[in-house]
């Protein structure tokens, strides 16, 4: 490679990673959270033209999030008298969140209350920060005091909004502004941006190579266990993370979120949990909600097949021992369909890969709970329906709707033929922990009448010292 070549590429990388280097400064090396919204206005963009989903949550024809937060912006801008460009312009760009002592629950990045945003940026804490690029920090602060209700003054080059309960303290400092719970932070910061010993990005080789390789709308890098998800599933034994990796990013029609979550040794035990999820394949199209989760993981596996039963607390706890006979003598994965068409009409059934050298042992526990053994199984009262219990292949169905409708459906189209679904087939792992495929255009459409086309799809795999997720929206 020639020489001329190889300063051509230094200086590439050196303009590429200008933006996240420089603001990656002010976080000090003993930070335990760091999340960069990056090029805010153009991703924004993408996500509202070209993502279904987005698109319905922010259009007039949808939710109208958009119109809710331009209100909300026109009515700072003029109380303020500050133009609501200024504020645009700055967080247009983008923004660092650092934090160190706290846990973010994966949830909250998901919020669509703008409400929401606005209480966490006003209770923000004293060991916690957000920097933003600004050219007009004072005009900015006046809007962003007015956005968030607190009085705005100005003490020893410190910006301070407050109220008698909250004080938010703000810094310039080389073309940036630093909003923090505490001074001690934002000096911190300060010391870190012009000492690089003190710098996240400089003393953590895993920090570094993160940033320095990854291209995301959202980058995020959470030490420990600084970092909640909650969609996936716990394997049973003690797991230490070593640290979380958050890239997330619009690619072409999708919305697409990736973690990986780094735990302490190359733990065998979660391979154990992998398994194929092909039989999802082949459940009927009858309705908007298909998970796949291993059964080695009862427990959860049991709360979310319970979560869609209604009943007196003993009836459930009739069907908690059932579904547990059938759970510790199965293998690979359950599976859970549903069909929500409104709030009081839900379909749904659970599918069990059960050992039917086990038979005997189920039938006990149905009959002792007062189950009804017929020709196609059995039948059995719970709350105010009665629930089904048949064979379909080598899989125990537990489910309100009976096996001639379940066959039915079977037979009219299965999932496997709707296009959303057969992407999955091409582009998710052949083995995972937990799938999860939510038609929420349908669920939408029979709700609220409100025709629409989205998907959502998840999963959750293992490789070796490694969890996998993924979360596409489309």
């Amino acid at each position: 490679m020639n020489k001329s070549f190889v300063i051509l590429l230094a200086i590439f990388w050196s303009v590429f990673l200008f933006g996240y280097a420089e603001i990656l400064s002010f976080v000090p090396k003993d930070f335990d959270v760091v999340i960069l919204v990056n090029d805010a206005s153009k991703n924004f963009l993408d996500l509202t033209k070209n993502v279904s989903f987005f698109e319905f949550v922010f259009s007039e024809k949808g939710l109208a999030f958009d119109f809710m937060v331009n209100n909300i912006l026109n009515q700072v801008e003029k109380e303020s008298r500050v133009s609501k460009d200024v504020f645009l312009d700055t967080i247009s760009s983008g923004f660092l969140v650092a934090a160190k002592g706290i846990v973010v629950d994966a949830n909250d990045l998901t919020s669509l209350d703008i409400n929401f945003y606005i209480d966490l940026l006003k209770n923000i804490g004293s060991n916690s920060m957000v920097v933003f690029k600004c050219t007009d920090t004072p005009n900015f602060l006046k809007f962003l005091s007015y956005l968030i209700k607190l009085n705005l003054s100005k003490d020893d080059g410190y910006y301070i909004m407050q109220d008698e309960h909250t004080s938010i303290f703000a810094k310039e400092h080389k073309g940036y502004v630093v909003l923090s719970g505490s001074k001690t932070s934002i000096e911190k910061a300060v010391i870190s941006m012009t000492n690089e010993e003190e710098r996240l990005i400089e003393v953590n080789e895993n920090v570094k190579r993160f940033f320095n390789e990854s291209k995301g709308f959202i980058l995020g890098f959470f030490k420990g266990d600084s970092f909640k998800v909650s969609m996936g599933i716990n394997v049973e034994e003690e797991v230490k993370t070593d640290w979380f990796e958050l890239i997330s990013y619009v690619n072409e029609n999708r919305f697409v979120a990736d973690l990986k979550q780094y735990v302490e040794g190359n733990l065998e035990k979660p391979l154990e949990f992998l398994s194929p999820s092909d039989y999802m394949d082949t459940l009927p199209k009858y309705g908007n909600y298909y998970i796949g989760i291993s059964v080695r993981s009862s427990a959860e596996t049991l709360d979310k097949i319970l979560e869609w039963f209604s009943g007196k607390s003993e009836d459930i706890d009739k069907l908690s021992d059932i579904v547990m006979v059938l759970l510790k003598n199965s293998s690979d994965k359950a599976y859970i369909m549903g069909d929500v068409s409104s709030a009081s009409d839900v379909s749904y059934a659970a599918l069990i890969k059960f050992n039917k050298e086990k038979d005997k042992e189920l039938e006990s526990t149905l009959l002792k709970y007062g189950a009804e053994k017929n020709s196609d199984g059995w039948i059995m009262n719970i709350g105010s329906e009665n629930l089904f219990f048949y064979y379909e292949d080598s899989y125990m169905i537990i489910s309100n709707i009976t096996r001639k409708e379940y066959e039915r459906f079977t037979r009219i189209k299965k999932l496997i033929d709707y296009p959303p679904y057969s992407y999955i087939k091409k582009n998710f792992p052949k083995e995972d922990i937990l799938r999860v495929f939510i038609d929420i255009g349908d669920i939408l459409y029979k709700t609220v009448g409100v025709p629409h086309n989205s998907i959502l799809m998840f999963y959750q795999t293992y490789e070796k010292g490694i969890f996998l997720y993924r979360l596409e929206v489309m």
